[in-house]
Parts: C-alpha cells; sequence; structure tokens
C-alpha cells in the first residue's frame, strides 16, 4: 500500500523536457522535501562527517538520484547523467539546475 502511495507521489511530478524547468522544479521539490530528501540534494556531504552520518547521506542521496531520474526525458538523462552525478544527488540536482534554470 505504502508502495502504491509511493508511485501516485512520484508520478504527479512531470517529466522534465527541459522547458517545463519551472513546473518540474516545484513539484520535484515539494516531493524531495516530503520524502526528507531535499536535503541530500541541496547540500554537500560534508567531508567531516562520521561515517555513520556518511552512509546515511548516501543512502539518502541514491534515493533522491533514482526519484530524479525516474522523472527526466531520455535527452535530459543524457545530458545531466555522468558517472559522477549517477552516485551523487548533490551534483545531478547542480547539473540539472545549471542547464535549466
Amino acid at each position: 500500500m505504502a508502495e502504491q502511495h509511493m508511485d501516485r507521489d512520484i508520478s504527479s511530478v512531470p517529466i522534465l523536457t527541459g522547458i517545463n524547468f519551472s513546473e518540474w522544479y516545484g513539484c520535484i521539490t515539494i516531493l524531495l522535501r516530503s520524502k526528507d530528501l531535499l536535503d541530500v540534494c541541496k547540500k554537500p556531504l560534508n567531508p567531516e562527517a562520521s561515517t555513520a552520518i556518511s552512509n546515511k547521506w548516501k543512502k539518502s542521496s541514491y534515493e533522491a538520484v533514482n526519484i530524479i531520474a525516474s522523472r527526466i526525458s531520455n535527452q535530459v538523462f543524457l545530458e545531466c547523467v555522468n558517472q559522477d552525478t549517477i552516485k551523487n544527488s548533490n551534483l545531478l540536482w547542480t547539473k540539472i539546475n545549471e542547464q535549466y534554470a
């Protein structure tokens, strides 16, 4: 049941095509904030963070990347996802914002 609810939440975010950045940004921000994932998108991991905090940040970051990647077009994916951004929600968030904001 919770999985169905999450799918509805994610499906309420339009697919980012580039020209609809403002709408996408608002919707994805609301979704990520509701799942306590917005901070890992907006703030990089503190290099001096403890192992426990680092592991928690990485887990949240991977979850955020999964959500973001599911709501971007193939073209946006090709332009923004690379070997670094696919592992780090802050880098992916920054790349998308630099490209389309």
